[in-house]
């Protein structure tokens, strides 16, 4: 009967337990057989044997009733056979008072000590190899020691814990998901040379945190890992590392030195990757880096000056550093608002091989005055919202330059083109929006654009300056005020005097065209009177 009511009191009571039996036994459900369950000192066990070690084994699966000191036995008896207790797996809703705790060497995972309000200390096993997920969150744990046999802490196992300092064992490869999250007093933790992966937030909010060391195992720092440590001040990276995660560093207000082996091999900076590391002063960066997340340095108000070779520079990478004042790109791409209201930035390098820059990209940079821009360049938006309207800029030629004003105007002609009409099936639709079709619809649309742009820019009444006759070919140069190109006046040479004389009377039609990419004179007719006169 007591058994009976044992098992109720299972099923009801801690039934959040059943999951971590699932995730013990799952992997393990061809090596174990099930006995029971039974109840000894206030702790309830489940009972098994283990078909790999031919062992009859137990776990501690909840408390019957409060404990203030809790030994757990390193084995127990049941029905005549002796069990040995390998794992914690939970402790149930009777362990608030826990405040002092035994384990004996037989443990080999460990669990279920989360929100004991009242645990300040825990000496851990040597035979330990795993602390599981959420071991010891939200309890005020001061001191605990690592085996050397450890090999994986779980995911959230001390989050909001109060260690100072920590010292993680060599031997241990894993530290799970926010393991050691809002551990708000820790200040030094030094990662071991056999840890393979840090998982994603594993030191969020570790305020305290002043410096870290990553081994040459760790290829990746996943996102979030140090986010929030606002007492960091520096980081020292090996040659090994790959990725920088999403927010890996995000906020960390106080890191001032990001140190990078040598030979860094560095491809990927993840979205605000240091976005918020306001006394940030150098930049990580390897010439192997081929990709910067949407702003990665973002409010990093304290770089000043730095060159950077990336395929691609995503929206809002640098926006807000506000002490930038020089910068060298070697990027195909750069996004919307990449280094908006960097307000200190005077000089802007590209290199030759700059397609495309994106809206708003340095918009608000009210000190900016040089940046080399040419007409080559894919621009996503009016240059006005690029630069800003009070840009000190000259970006004059290039926004009367044609291949400026036919991109803007063919890219919303394209898009319109693009979209799928009403009384169009979509495999009609896929077959219209080829490729080779869009060139020719380019092509098609090209010329109808050229004749957009000489009667947007072309002046209603043309005027010039007249040059010194030449009498060898017959010609006087003409400068037109408002146009790049010089066209000639063919005059004979018994009129060219007449024609000097009597040059504001000359009245000029041209003929507009694109000349260099810029609105230019294709022919003139100038007329005189009751002459008429060509240009060569």
């Amino acid at each position: 009967m007591r058994n009976i009511l044992l098992t109720i009191l299972l099923l009801f009571s801690c039934c959040f337990n059943i999951k971590a039996i699932g995730n013990l036994t799952q992997d393990n459900k061809d090596l174990e057989a099930p006995i029971g369950y039974t109840e000894q000192d206030g702790i309830q066990y489940y009972l098994y044997k283990d078909l790999k070690t031919n062992e009859y084994c137990a776990n501690v699966m909840f408390l019957t009733k409060s404990i203030d000191a809790l030994t757990i036995p390193s084995k127990i008896k049941f029905e005549k056979e002796k069990y040995i207790v390998r794992h914690i797996v939970g402790l149930g809703n009777f362990k608030s008072e826990i405040s002092i705790v035994i384990l004996p060497k037989t443990i080999k995972t460990l669990g279920g000590f989360d929100n004991c309000k009242k645990l300040y200390g825990i000496t851990l096993p040597s035979g330990l190899e795993e602390i599981k997920d959420f071991a010891f969150a939200n309890t005020p744990l001061a001191y605990i020691n690592l085996p050397k046999s450890l090999k994986r802490i779980g995911n959230d196992a001390f989050t909001e814990c109060r260690f100072i300092s920590l010292e993680l064992p060599e031997g241990l490869k894993e530290i799970g998901h926010s393991a050691f999250r809002n551990c708000s007093l820790l200040t030094s933790c030094e990662i071991p040379s056999t840890v393979t992966n840090i998982g994603e937030g594993a030191f969020r909010n570790c305020k305290s945190l002043k410096r870290i060391k990553l081994n040459s195992e760790i290829k990746e720092i996943s996102n979030h890992s140090f986010a929030g440590c606002t007492s960091l001040e520096e980081v020292e990276l090996h040659e090994n590392i790959k990725r920088i995660g999403n927010y890996a560093f995000f906020e960390c207000s106080s890191l001032r030195k990001f140190t990078v082996a040598p030979f860094s091999t560095i491809e990927n900076i993840g979205d605000y990757a240091f976005g918020g590391c306001k006394s940030l002063v150098e930049l990580p960066n390897s010439p192997f880096t081929k990709k910067i997340g949407e702003g990665a340095f973002s409010f990093c108000k304290s770089l000043k000056d730095f060159s950077i070779t990336v395929d691609t520079i995503k929206a809002k990478t640098f926006e807000l550093c506000e002490s930038l004042i020089s910068i060298s790109i070697s990027s195909k791409y750069i996004g919307n608002n990449a280094f908006y209201n960097c307000s200190s930035l005077k000089n802007v390098h590209l290199s030759k091989n700059i397609k495309y820059i994106g809206y708003g990209a340095f918009n608000a940079c009210s000190n900016l005055e040089y940046i080399d821009i040419t007409s080559d360049i894919e621009y996503g938006a009016p240059l006005e919202d690029i630069f800003g309207i009070n840009s000190k800029v000259d970006y004059s030629k290039i926004s009367k330059s044609f291949k400026y004003y036919a991109g803007l105007v063919l890219k919303d002609q394209i898009n319109e083109w693009r979209k799928k009409k009403e009384y169009e099936t979509t495999s009609q639709w896929k077959s219209r929006v080829t490729e080779d079709n869009q060139k020719k619809k380019i092509t098609e649309l090209i010329e109808d654009v050229r004749n957009k742009y000489v009667l947007e820019f072309a002046p209603k009444t043309l005027k010039g300056t007249l040059g010194t006759f030449d009498a060898d070919y017959g010609a006087y140069p003409i400068n037109a005020i408002g146009i790049n190109n010089t066209f000639y006046a063919q005059v004979p040479l018994d009129e060219a005097q007449a024609f000097k004389e009597n040059w504001d009377k000359v009245v000029m039609q041209p003929t507009y065209g694109v000349v260099d990419d810029q609105l230019g004179i294709l022919s003139c007719t100038f007329k005189l009177g009751n002459k008429t006169y060509q240009s060569t």
